[in-house]
């Protein structure tokens, strides 16, 4: 059961048995390995300190999900970084979430925090997202 693009020639890989679903490009990318090195650094101190930069974004995505119905929906988190989107999706009665981040320690720490049968967690770059029309409800908070 691969991730594929016939179109494009794109496969899924696998990054420290996460899903990777970065484009060819974007693995190898000088300018992306210098993004994904410095939101990785940030991802680490969030996880160590989550207090510190956590508070923001947990009300936005609380506020943000009280404005939508999401259960029995198929939901992606795309930026999902702690998760807050991702529990609260849950919380709802959501089918499924699929949660996507462009660090391997944020998907690292949801999938061990989530380990229920409607999550899936992918390593990816929210420009390049290999979905199309599988989702009825699509979160991006706070990824400009």
């Amino acid at each position: 059961n691969s991730l594929e693009c016939v179109k494009c020639s794109w496969v899924a890989g696998r990054n420290k048995g996460t899903i990777d679903l970065l484009p060819s490009r974007d693995r190898t990318a000088a300018d992306l390995q210098d993004y994904k090195e410095t939101y990785e650094i940030l991802a680490e101190r969030n996880l160590i300190a989550p207090h510190e930069s956590n508070r923001y974004v947990e009300n936005l995505a609380v506020v943000f999900a009280r404005l939508l119905n999401m259960r029995d929906k198929d939901v992606a988190d795309v930026g999902a970084g702690r998760g807050f989107f991702l529990r609260e999706a849950l919380a709802q009665g959501a089918r499924s979430v699929t949660a996507i981040d462009i660090s391997q320690a944020h998907i690292k720490d949801l999938s061990s925090r989530y380990k229920r049968s409607n999550t899936k967690f992918y390593l990816s770059n929210a420009e390049h997202i290999p979905f199309f029309n599988e989702f009825d409800v699509v979160s991006a908070t706070d990824i400009v």
